[in-house]
């Protein structure tokens, strides 16, 4: 778990992880998914019912 304002989190991850400073990548680091493969699981839940 991550906390702090959006610019600290874009802040640490591009210092910590060296990764581009976007709401994205800190998505991508603390959760280790992208928005894209949630979108897809929630695609594959409507598709299964």
């Amino acid at each position: 778990m991550a906390e702090d304002t959006p610019d600290g989190l874009k802040t640490m991850i591009a210092a910590d992880y060296g990764k581009e400073p976007t709401l994205e990548s800190v998505f991508m680091t603390f959760t280790g998914r992208s928005l894209d493969d949630d979108i897809g699981d929630d695609e594959n839940k409507e598709d299964d019912q």
